[in-house]
C-alpha cells in the first residue's frame, strides 16, 4: 500500500527518501557476501542496493502489493522476497545479517521481535536497526507509529536480548533542518482547521488515511511557496551523537 510512510523512488525529490538511503548505505558496510535477512523490506529498493553486495538477501514484509511491484522493479538474482508477517516470519536456515530499518516503531512486541531476530541469526550475526528518535520527531504524532524511542530507553530495550551493541545517530544538514522548519510550520497550519481536535475521535485506520493526505497536501505546499531543494546522501550524516539524531541506528552482535 502506498502511505506517507513508504520511501519510493519517484520521491526522490524528497529528503525522507534520502534519510532513508543513508541508512541502507551504512548497512552497506556489513552486508559484503553475507546472506541478508531484512524484515519490514517496503518498497524494495533498499533491497535491491542491498542484493548488489551480498550474497543473498531475503525480504520480508507483510504488505503483499508491495512485494509485487518491487518484484517488479528491482529483480536481482542474489535477491527475493517473502510475503509474511515479519513476527511470525519463521526460517530453517540462519542468516549473517538482520535488518530491519524504520521498522520497530510499528511492532506491538518489540521484545519479541528482537528476541526472533536474535534467534534468526548465526553466531557472531549482525541486527541493523533504524528508528525515528522522539527526542527530535515531529510534535504531530503518527499514527502509523505505536512507539517511539529515545536514546536511553531504545538501549534498554536492544540490552534485553543483545548485550553487545552501539548505537548511532542520523543527522540532517543545515539545508534538511530549513526544509523540516518549514514542512512542521505548514503542518500546524494545516491542523489548525481541525480547531476542535475532532481527529482525536477517529480510529486509527482512518487517522492513517487523513495522515497520508495532510503529509501529500504538506509536502506539496511546502514544495510550491519555498524555494526548491535538491537532497543527495551528502545532506545526511551518521554518527554517535545520538540526542539531536533524526532517527537513532543499533548495531547489535549475537
Amino acid at each position: 500500500m502506498i502511505t506517507a510512510e513508504r520511501s519510493l523512488p519517484n520521491k526522490i525529490m524528497l529528503p525522507i527518501f534520502w534519510q532513508h538511503q543513508k541508512a541502507y548505505f551504512f548497512c552497506l558496510e556489513y552486508v559484503a557476501g553475507k546472506s541478508v535477512l531484512e524484515l519490514g523490506s517496503g518498497s524494495g529498493f533498499g533491497s535491491r542496493l542491498l542484493a548488489a553486495k551480498a550474497k543473498a538477501v531475503l525480504a520480508v514484509d507483510s504488505d503483499c502489493r508491495a512485494l509485487t511491484q518491487a518484484q517488479k522493479k528491482f529483480h536481482h538474482p542474489n535477491l527475493s522476497f517473502v510475503c509474511k508477517d515479519i513476527m511470525s516470519f519463521k526460517s530453517d536456515s540462519k542468516f549473517d545479517v538482520i535488518i530491519a530499518l524504520q521498522t520497530l516503531e510499528h511492532l506491538p512486541d518489540p521484545s519479541l521481535f528482537l528476541k526472533k531476530a536474535n534467534i534468526l541469526l548465526e553466531d557472531r550475526g549482525v541486527l541493523i536497526i533504524s528508528t525515528p528518535n522522539t527526542l527530535n520527531s515531529s510534535p504531530y504524532p503518527n499514527p502509523y507509529h505505536l512507539r517511539e524511542y529515545t536514546p536511553s530507553e531504545l538501549k534498554d530495550l536492544i540490552s534485553e536480548s543483545f548485550p553487545h551493541f552501539r548505537l548511532y545517530g542520523l543527522h540532517g544538514d543545515r539545508s534538511f533542518r530549513l526544509y523540516n522548519k518549514k514542512r512542521l510550520r505548514t503542518a500546524s497550519l494545516l491542523l489548525r482547521l481541525d480547531f476542535l481536535s475532532l481527529r482525536r475521535l477517529l480510529p486509527r485506520r482512518l487517522l492513517q488515511i487523513a495522515f497520508d493526505f495532510l503529509t501529500l497536501v504538506n509536502r506539496t505546499l511546502v514544495s510550491l511557496f519555498t524555494k526548491p531543494y535538491l537532497f543527495s546522501l551528502d545532506n545526511f550524516t551518521i554518527n554517535r551523537r545520538t540526542n539531536d539524531a533524526i532517527d537513532l541506528i543499533v548495531v547489535a552482535r549475537k
